[in-house]
């Protein structure tokens, strides 16, 4: 049939000439415009950290914050081993900290956080209960507390019966 085909080296050249930096420039112009229009608006936003295998042994790490009602994409960091002393534990941290400081940046406050359980994001949220201007975490904890309580209270009687 005698088909012509590029090589890869071919596609590679065309692909790191254009494409690649098109889909970087749309990227950057959607970004800016769902960020300015949140711009001094107070928001919920939910974040989470994706890893590139699981374990401890992770290179790479996606940490991607969105809007709650929205759902729109308000920032999206990849981190690097090499960048937090080649602990992989300690890539989600950072990224929720560059997420947070991205948005503070761009004039958007941040309401309320909705994330996993990481252990380095909770110590960044413990420091923040000790800021009088967190009370919902106070909040938060209290009837958090309770409802441990309540429930402890109810397995007890539950186990008696």
């Amino acid at each position: 049939m005698n088909f012509k085909i590029m090589s890869s080296t071919s596609f590679h050249k065309i692909q790191r000439t254009y494409l690649i930096s098109t889909v970087d420039e749309y990227w950057e112009k959607q970004q800016r415009e769902v960020l300015s229009s949140f711009e001094g608006h107070k928001l919920i936003v939910m974040g989470d950290g994706r890893n590139d295998s699981p374990g401890h042994s992770a290179q790479y790490c996606s940490y991607t914050m969105m809007e709650y009602d929205s759902k729109k994409i308000l920032t999206l960091r990849t981190l690097d081993k090499r960048s937090t002393d080649r602990k992989s534990t300690n890539m989600e941290k950072v990224g929720f900290e560059q997420a947070i400081q991205e948005l503070t940046d761009n004039n958007i406050a941040v309401e309320e956080v909705v994330t996993d359980a990481h252990l380095g994001i909770g110590s960044i949220m413990s420091k923040c209960i000790t800021d009088k201007s967190c009370q919902k975490v106070f909040t938060f904890l209290a009837m958090e507390r309770r409802y441990m309580y309540h429930m402890l209270n109810f397995s007890t009687q539950f186990q008696q019966l």
